[in-house]
């Protein structure tokens, strides 16, 4: 049994939907219906049936479902527990975009090494630019960042997918919405901080698209008290993520959620591992990449914190 085709099945069934399994894999929704069909074929059962807003599993999908999860939850601690044990003594040079290291406080990286003993960790921050480089010329061995850089020769590795907001004044009408929309930001001031790493070039176009203008952020001293001064003053909204502001409480203000209606892809909000592919097969790499994938999650509240 293809261990590949039973990591696709579980996604598909967790999330309900083939076109959200496969953003999360990766893979087109063609290769991830191919795979399920296969897997039922190799069972001789339906596995999944057509829903409203998706699919849901027939009775011995959810059986084979149940199996499933047990198969791979045992299979992944065995190959965890054996690299472990194998393991030599080892370093891993990490670099880490500007904005990012949010997402791994010093207690991961702390709780990582006592799981991990035989593994050393660096940090290094740098512009995206600049961790690119160096990881092509072998100063550092993972780069940590939204940057998704071209050539067959990096390997790229989704951690965890950052929504996308809009944070408005308590007293702004949009403040009791569910959703902002793009046609909401008629006329408004919309704010953006280049360094978030959505990409100035791509949130240009993005705002362009709904003739929207916006007021990049670009100063190094652009702090959170002085973007939300500027939100009140000019009633205006910045569209920015979840993790940038969980670490940052700002009382009088929300976060409303920010739907474009495009492909999640547009905005670029990955948080990706991305090393070259003659490293990927160091062990010590790809569990700190399955470690950070288990590990680093996207947390805010939505109405209390702000």
């Amino acid at each position: 049994m293809d261990f590949t085709i039973l990591r696709y099945f579980q996604m598909a069934a967790k999330e309900q939907s083939i076109s959200k399994a496969a953003d999360e894999l990766y893979i087109s929704r063609q290769a991830l219906s191919k795979a399920i069909k296969r897997l039922e074929e190799q069972l001789g059962i339906r596995l999944i049936t057509p829903a409203a807003q998706g699919i849901r599993l027939t009775p011995q999908g959810e059986e084979v479902y149940a199996a499933v999860q047990h198969i791979l939850s045992v299979w992944d601690d065995t190959i965890s527990s054996i690299a472990l044990n194998q393991q030599k003594s080892s370093l891993i040079r990490v670099g880490y975009g500007h904005n990012s290291y949010n997402l791994w406080p010093n207690d991961h990286m702390r709780h990582y090494m006592e799981q991990c003993p035989k593994v050393r960790l660096e940090f290094k921050s740098l512009p995206p630019d600049q961790l690119v480089d160096e990881l092509y010329h072998g100063s550092l061995d993972l780069i940590i960042s939204n940057v998704r850089p071209k050539g067959k020769e990096f390997a790229c590795l989704p951690i965890v997918r950052r929504p996308v907001y809009a944070l408005v004044g308590c007293q702004d009408p949009l403040a009791n919405q569910d959703v902002i929309t793009p046609k909401d930001l008629s006329g408004r001031h919309v704010y953006f901080i280049p360094y978030d790493q959505i990409g100035v070039a791509r949130f240009s176009q993005l705002m362009e698209c709904f003739d929207l203008e916006y007021i990049p952020m670009v100063s190094p001293d652009s702090t959170i008290t002085t973007l939300c001064n500027e939100l009140a003053f000019h009633c205006g909204v910045f569209i920015t993520s979840a993790i940038f502001w969980a670490t940052s409480p700002q009382s009088g203000f929300r976060l409303k959620p920010f739907d474009t209606c495009l492909p999640h892809a547009v905005f670029n909000l990955d948080i990706n591992a991305i090393t070259l592919r003659s490293a990927t097969e160091r062990q010590d790499i790809r569990q700190y990449v399955e470690y950070l994938r288990d590990h680093v999650k996207a947390e805010f509240k939505q109405e209390d914190g702000l």
